[in-house]
């Protein structure tokens, strides 16, 4: 059994050491129940108060023994337990303890009275909440218990709290409680005192146009279950998850640039899951597959010829000559593609006779000398020869310098015909004017 700290000193003043009251043993006097809220509005007003409002019931009670003199002032222990029911019924609320179906459970608070009254506040600091206790049209009923110093008196009958309590109900919109910081049932949120405004469940607009998954602390748009941290569209078309990495089924689109964080420069790959990088370089052969065409920079050519030369083709592929022949050129015609020529003798040849060359290495031929022909499809070179020298044929057909007095006559057949005048003609040993 609970007892106060204090122990009752008028107990020696009644009958037996108990207290009497009026109706039998003890009685009460002009009892008045009030609601007080924080906010101080008349008490049958009802008022949308947030969640910080102070709900209290303020009683007040005069008590006195059964011949109906008021106790002499002091201190009582008093329990305050508020019922569904006259009598019976189940226990919605206690000042002091907890509701339950053993009575100790249930603590007295100690009250003072002056001049035979008390005045009290229920749900004041230090009292349970009256939070939910008068939520609806339900009625409530006040019993009250007073310790007599060896245990509590049950004051009867219980009084009903009428409407001016239900007050209270001031606090709740359509029977619906407040709370700054969400709930699991019904409820009407709204902002703590610095504004923020808490939701421990789902929020989901008509159609699931927005919704939030309270439980996985995810939102998406057009999409009921998110199945990453941000989605849109149904079935997650778009994502954002909580590492940051986007998904989008039908790929992205921006009509300006795209800027990647933390990718460094270079080339950006995908790796299997998708996840983009870079600062790589390409490996041709392991990370280039299929051809490259033309129109994108590569020949459209699977293969070339070894050592061929490649031809353009437009817009299709590349395509490459036949190995050229040992010193073959390209010649082109300015219409046609291209044709080899076999124009040097060979890759390290010379140039030769029937295009213009002279199949020999001149580079020796310095100031005065002569080519000459050295042999059939070959040429030598002629050094210069001496002062007054002559160039003579010889027998063998080769020509060779020679002084001027080791000629002889030459014979001159038919007419001769002067030259420029000034001109001299020399014929055998002297000179003849023309």
């Amino acid at each position: 059994m609970s007892k106060p700290t204090r122990q009752p000193a008028e107990r020696s003043r009644f009958p037996s050491g108990r207290l009497i009251r009026a109706h039998g043993r003890f009685g009460f006097a002009a009892v008045a129940l009030t609601v007080v809220l924080a906010s101080a509005l008349p008490p049958a007003v009802s008022v949308a108060s947030g969640p910080s409002a102070n709900m209290a019931l303020n009683y007040q009670a005069r008590i006195t023994n059964s011949t109906g003199i008021s106790l002499a002032d002091g201190s009582k222990s008093v329990k305050f337990v508020i019922y569904d029911a006259l009598s019976g019924g189940n226990c919605e609320y206690t000042a002091r303890g907890t509701c339950s179906a053993t009575e100790s459970d249930q603590l007295g608070k100690d009250v003072t009275i002056a001049n035979g009254s008390f005045s009290t506040v229920i749900g004041e600091s230090g009292d349970n909440s009256l939070d939910g206790v008068f939520s609806g049209d339900e009625e409530r009923y006040l019993e009250i218990r007073v310790y007599n110093g060896a245990s509590y008196e049950i004051m009867s009958p219980r009084k009903r709290i009428v409407s001016s309590a239900f007050a209270l109900n001031a606090n709740l919109l359509d029977d619906l409680d407040t709370s700054n910081t969400g709930g699991s049932g019904a409820f009407v949120p709204v902002t703590d005192s610095t504004g923020n405004f808490t939701l421990t469940k789902n929020v989901n607009f008509a159609g699931g146009t927005f919704f939030i998954d309270a439980s996985t602390s995810r939102v998406g748009i057009g999409d009921t279950d998110p199945a990453a941290l941000f989605t849109v569209g149904s079935g997650g078309l778009f994502r954002v998850n909580s590492s940051g990495e986007v998904t989008a089924a039908a790929g992205i689109t921006s009509s300006g640039s795209i800027t990647f964080s933390g990718v460094a420069s270079g080339v950006v790959v995908a790796d299997a899951s998708g996840v983009l990088s870079g600062g790589h370089l390409i490996d041709l052969t392991a990370d280039v597959n299929g051809i490259l065409a033309v129109a994108n920079g590569g020949t459209g050519a699977s293969s070339l010829t070894d050592g061929g030369i490649l031809l353009g083709s437009g817009t299709g592929a590349v395509t490459a000559m036949s190995v050229l022949g040992d010193g073959a050129i390209v010649i082109g015609d300015g219409t046609t593609d291209p044709v080899p020529l076999s124009a040097f003798t060979s890759s390290t040849g010379y140039l030769k006779h029937e295009y213009g060359g002279l199949e020999a290495d001149v580079s020796a031929i310095t100031t005065g000398g002569l080519f000459r022909g050295t042999g059939a499809g070959t040429v030598g070179i002629l050094a210069v020869g001496n002062e007054g020298q002559v160039l003579t044929a010889q027998a063998d057909g080769s020509v060779i310098w020679e002084d001027a007095s080791g000629g002889g006559d030459m014979a001159i057949g038919g007419t001769v015909t002067s030259g420029t005048a000034g001109s001299i003609l020399f014929v055998g040993s002297g000179p003849v004017l023309a």
